[in-house]
């Protein structure tokens, strides 16, 4: 469910990759601060007109601070006395105490904002709020190209699962468009091997490279629009089928409202429909019309004559609803009321 051109306001992490988000970010030419909740820290990415130009974290291993003390530049004790001296900024400090000069600013800045973004290319899990507009000016701002620092993150990525799980084996992958980021010799090699009849697991027993090495290539490649994925046309199954599936998600997508309601009221109406909406943003025209009924399901029977897919890829769509309205339950009342909402939701679709 990545928002790629929608505008970006908030979401998970478990939706919406990371990549994803700072390419929509970029191609929407977006100014703003970018919030990014996970691994029990904060990050901030300061995003202005398709470049990053400044990133920091509530951690002070991720800030100039971090990278001082590692380096035996400073103290723990220097940090104590720079709490301190509140009417002093951190760099005046610093520089007060000959632990920094002024040709040394641009490359600490930068390792900081590097170091900040790309460790967020790892995590699976994560919340991310991005507020448009002006933000309050950051000293000393940088200009790194935000496709760039994609490429690089995606090349530095350490959690391989996250590129693994972008693909199936059996994915038949194509390319497509106008390549314009310079790429290396090893990633041309397995440019060269996608022709849209391979599947993910041919080009990787072709390739030279090993095949996670391999899978970060086609990963790095579909993270910027150019992979596609090959979809066959399956025989459509009849209409008897897809009924029983929508009475099933019903079930659940009804309980969900009726958990939400009982807590909430009637804003429970208003807070699903915007979830679901914005799940319809990604979805096929003929989803356009699905909303939320009256006693919490959705008006699916409608799309069934317009269906032109099979029973899995049916099913996958309807799963995108049910993700989003679970997620609008954690949003709003927390993550322990999610678990006994996805507990009971496993126990009606047994």
């Amino acid at each position: 469910m990545d928002n790629l051109i929608r505008m970006v306001g908030n979401g998970s992490l478990r939706e919406t990759s990371f990549p994803s988000l700072l390419i929509s970010l970029f191609k929407n030419f977006e100014k703003g601060e970018l919030r990014v909740k996970g691994r029990g820290k904060e990050i901030t990415i300061f995003i202005e007109n398709g470049f990053i130009v400044h990133a920091t974290s509530n951690d002070i291993k991720d800030r100039i601070e971090g990278i001082l003390i590692e380096k035996g530049r400073i103290s723990e004790d220097t940090i104590s006395e720079i709490e301190r001296e509140k009417e002093k900024s951190l760099i005046k400090i610093l520089m007060e105490k000959e632990a920094l000069w002024p040709r040394e600013l641009k490359e600490l800045f930068r390792s900081q904002t590097l170091n900040c973004t790309y460790q967020i290319f790892d995590w699976d899990d994560g919340e991310f709020v991005f507020s448009k507009g002006n933000y309050k000016p950051v000293p000393f701002p940088l200009k790194l190209p935000i496709m760039d620092t994609v490429i690089e993150g995606i090349r530095n990525m350490k959690n391989t699962n996250l590129i693994v799980r972008a693909f199936s084996p059996g994915d038949v992958v194509y390319f497509e468009g106008e390549l314009n980021y310079p790429l290396e010799p090893y990633e041309l090699h397995v440019l060269s091997l996608i022709d849209g009849i391979k599947s993910v697991e041919q080009i990787c027993k072709e390739s030279e490279l090993s095949e996670i090495e391999t899978m970060r290539v086609l990963y790095l490649l579909y993270s910027l629009g150019f992979l596609k994925k090959r979809i066959e046309k399956k025989e459509v199954p009849p209409p008897e089928e897809f009924k029983k599936i929508i009475d099933r998600y019903n079930q659940c997508f009804s309980f969900i409202y009726r958990s939400l309601y009982k807590e909430i009221g009637p804003i429970a109406e208003n807070i699903l429909e915007k979830y679901i909406s914005d799940v319809k943003e990604n979805l096929p025209e003929s989803f356009k019309v699905v909303s939320l009924k009256k006693d919490g399901s959705l008006n699916l029977e409608q799309i069934i004559p317009k269906v032109s897919f099979g029973v899995e890829e049916f099913v996958q769509k309807l799963d995108e609803f049910l993700i989003a309205m679970i997620y609008a339950v954690k949003r709003t009342l927390g993550q322990r009321y999610e678990s006994y909402i996805v507990k009971t939701i496993n126990e009606i679709r047994k």
